[in-house]
């Protein structure tokens, strides 16, 4: 992945510093130019929004901008764009990566090379850089899931391992306490024995001491068998990367997230159904249930036992859609 990375980053050179620049420059000039898509995306690829580069409220290309912002920054960017590592930006949805590859999978590499070698370069360098990042998010993403799992199996080994050093340090510590209080008992009778009167009678201290409280270091009992069992590591925890120019969720990389919460009040249609083919679904108030025309469809809100809903069939025919 890395070599991807370096071989684009040398085809990026050929694009800004050799004589591709030049050929893209003068492709700018053209009254038409064939595959508008290409100088697009790359743009948005790189950082440039629709209102940069396109007709008002449309997403098409205007030719007049683009004569003016494919200069110097233009292929600054493109040699300092990186194909790796994280992304916490915001990126609109027609500039995330999936958007990009998507717009261009039918342009044919070699038709565009056919009407320019630049500009089927410059096509090459985006799809590629589409590739590698993808590669590189994938990559990370596995890494990280390596290291979750790794982490996670490093807990439950400290936990065992823990549980065998409080087993081992109870046996250890009881059968040094037994140990010492036998010890503890032989003096005693050793110096009962010497304080024994005539007539056979305790006297002094030895007569009235206590064995007392047994007490140890836990460091040095343990030191042994902490040498042949050391500690367990948990390595730190997993940071989250994020990668906000690729939509993973509609690559089908990620769940979905929940649908939001229906306001009971308003339900409109396009809650149930966006549309019925190209038809789009008009928003319909719980508070006006009357049909509405959108196309050759008529929605509304129905009231069935089941809960309320939205409704659309076919303008004279009557057919119920759903």
């Amino acid at each position: 992945m890395v070599s991807g990375a370096a071989k684009l980053k040398a085809l990026s050179k050929y694009i800004t510093e050799g004589r591709y620049k030049g050929e893209l420059v003068e492709l700018t000039q053209y009254t038409v130019l064939k595959f508008p898509r290409v100088f697009q995306y790359a743009m948005y690829l790189v950082g440039y929004n629709r209102e940069d580069i396109c007709e008002k409220d449309t997403n098409k290309l205007w030719m007049q901008k683009l004569k003016v912002l494919v200069d110097d920054k233009f292929f600054e960017r493109i040699d300092a764009y990186s194909q790796l590592g994280a992304r916490a930006g915001v990126y609109p949805r027609y500039r995330n990566i999936n958007a990009v590859e998507r717009n261009l999978e039918e342009v044919k590499d070699e038709e565009v090379s056919g009407y320019s070698i630049a500009y089927g370069q410059l096509l090459r360098w985006v799809k590629e850089s589409i590739k590698v990042r993808k590669q590189d998010i994938a990559v990370r993403k596995a890494k990280r899931q390596a290291a979750r799992e790794e982490r996670e199996a490093k807990i439950k080994e400290k936990e065992e391992w823990e549980k065998k050093r409080a087993e081992e340090l109870k046996t250890r510590a009881t059968e040094a306490e037994a140990n010492w209080v036998e010890e503890k008992k032989k003096e005693q009778e050793q110096k009962a024995a010497e304080e024994t009167d005539e007539f056979g009678n305790l006297e002094g201290v030895a007569a009235k001491q206590e064995i007392p409280k047994f007490e140890y270091n836990e460091t040095e009992m343990m030191a042994d068998w902490m040498e042949q069992n050391p500690p367990v590591e948990i390595p730190p925890e997993v940071v989250e990367e994020p990668d906000t120019d690729y939509d993973q969720a509609a690559a089908g990389d990620a769940p979905a997230p929940a649908p939001a919460a229906v306001d009971p009040e308003c339900v409109p249609a396009r809650q149930h159904a966006c549309s019925v083919g190209s038809v789009p679904a008009p928003a319909l108030s719980a508070r006006s249930p009357r049909p509405v025309r959108s196309g050759a469809i008529f929605w509304t809100n129905t009231w069935p036992a089941d809960g309320r809903r939205s409704s659309a069939w076919v303008a004279g025919t009557g057919r119920l859609l759903f």
